[in-house]
């Protein structure tokens, strides 16, 4: 809102429930990464209710210090994050590089800096003013004719050396001061190169070039009093060879064009402060954004967690409890196995849905090899595992996925295909986490996604994965699935 003429900041507060340490840890890349500093929301106790209310903003933790699940809840202070247009483009594009690599994103991922931008204009241009005022004065300028052979060669290399300062200058010297004392340096090769062509007035076109780098570093008031050192120079080379009339007449042309040079890259610097800042504000409140979007989904799993414990882990855990009695209460016999069995599958579901419960709170207990291999286990086909002996998932929820991926692949495979062998293939590379399977089945002329399919291919696109099924008729079918090692979960 507005009032008095001054504009009042509205910061952004999340608070969603929680019945664990108070915390909420924020995945990778929508906002952050597993392995990188990661991003954490307070949260009010469970028995408050879920509206927003201002009790808490957005602020990084790091994972060394906090882990997910920990029951530290102090309350210092962390650094807050919220937009803001103070500070300098290029203390902002540093502040919104050091978010991005507290989010586990990459300086790649940045908006283009638009002094950067000014700054290769700045470059193209200058280059190709040398290389024409040069030429000129390599085919045009009559005073060249008269010079010895030692002092030509020396006024190519002062040519040549305001060259490479200017493109060092430009192009890689980032400190202001450096980048002064390098402007410096060209303005004596410029009045030397004027001095040897006898006071060439083409070639003091070289000081527009010099004042629109001194544009870049100072103020207006010093680059004019640096442009007034310059143009007296100049008048300095002119008046030896020139009338005093036609010296001052040209110094003083000079005078504006540097004037107008300098004009224009403060124009243009402004411009790119602008857009900077413009910019980087949109990063930030993409930021924010994601931030919202991933509280708002961590609070719906926090739900349907709550929902799944109370109400189908208490009806296993009962049922669970009924087969253990009906176990003792049956004798030997043909009933005892069917019971045994069933007694069996309990377990293994209230065992699933404890491990839904934990991948829904942001945190599931999942060893990807043990479980895989517990897994294969239970499939009534032999399967043939190939696993990299380095393979390392250190995101549970990623672990989950490629897991339910495999169960449910290995459960179509012993209900439909008829195959007489399976090969499960797990690699890592590129940043990708890969599972083949393959079986010598039936196959299918045409191939059809059921629910199993579709489920599998909803996990793996809602971490950016993807998922290819071929099948043909008496060939089996093979199941491809990829999934990037870093990214939202």
């Amino acid at each position: 809102m507005f009032r008095r003429g001054r504009c009042w900041r509205m910061k952004v507060i999340v608070t969603v429930p929680s019945s664990r340490s108070g915390r909420l840890s924020l995945p990778p890349d929508g906002p952050t990464r597993p392995g990188t500093d990661r991003s954490r929301l307070p949260l009010r106790p469970p028995q408050e209710s879920s509206m927003p209310a201002p009790a808490a903003s957005v602020r990084p933790v790091h994972p060394d210090t906090d882990s997910v699940g920990s029951a530290d809840t102090s309350s210092t202070p962390a650094p807050r994050f919220s937009p803001s247009l103070r500070g300098s483009p290029t203390s902002r594009f540093a502040r919104i590089e050091r978010l991005y690599k507290s989010l586990g994103r990459s300086a790649n991922d940045l908006p283009p800096d638009p002094l950067r931008e000014v700054r290769r204009g700045l470059l193209l241009t200058g280059l190709g003013t040398w290389l024409a005022l040069t030429v000129h004065s390599l085919l045009a300028v009559p005073s060249r004719e008269g010079l010895a052979p030692a002092e030509e060669g020396l006024w190519l290399a002062v040519m040549a050396a305001f060259a490479l300062t200017l493109f060092v200058a430009v192009k890689f010297v980032e400190r202001r001061s450096t980048r002064l004392w390098l402007a410096a340096l060209q303005l004596v090769l410029a009045l030397v190169g004027n001095a040897l062509l006898d006071g060439n007035s083409v070639l003091a076109g070289l000081t527009l070039l010099v004042a629109a780098q001194v544009g870049l570093c100072l103020p207006v008031g010093l680059s004019v009093l640096w442009v007034l050192a310059q143009t007296a120079g100049l008048l300095s080379v002119f008046l030896p060879y020139w009338s005093v009339t036609d010296a001052w007449a040209y110094a003083s042309g000079y005078l504006c064009f540097q004037l107008f040079a300098v004009t224009t890259t403060r124009v243009a610097l402004r411009e790119a402060e602008a857009r900077g800042r413009l910019s980087v504000l949109l990063e930030e409140l993409r930021i924010t954004r994601a931030l919202l979007s991933e509280a708002s989904r961590q609070a719906e799993r926090l739900d349907i967690a709550r929902d799944l414990h109370d109400v189908a882990g208490h009806h296993l855990s009962a049922l669970s409890m009924n087969l253990q009695v009906a176990l003792h209460l049956t004798p030997d016999g043909p009933a005892r196995a069917p019971v045994e069995r069933a007694d069996h599958v309990a377990r293994c579901l209230l065992a699933d849905v404890r491990q839904t419960v934990q991948g829904l709170r942001g945190a599931p207990d999942v060893e990807f090899t043990r479980d895989l291999k517990a897994l294969i286990g239970a499939v009534p086909v032999p399967v043939h595992l190939n696993l990299p002996p380095d393979l390392r998932i250190t995101c549970g929820v990623r672990a989950q996925v490629l897991l339910r991926t495999a169960q449910e692949a290995l459960t179509n495979v012993a209900r439909h295909a008829r195959a007489s062998q399976v090969w499960l293939t797990v690699g890592q590379a590129d940043g990708l986490l890969s599972m083949d399977i393959r079986d010598d089945g039936r196959g299918a002329a045409e191939l059809r996604f059921g629910c199993g399919l579709s489920g599998m291919q909803e996990r793996l696109e809602s971490l950016g994965g993807t998922l290819h099924v071929h099948t043909e008729r008496g060939a089996g079918l093979t199941l491809q699935a990829r999934l990037p090692l870093r990214g939202p979960a």
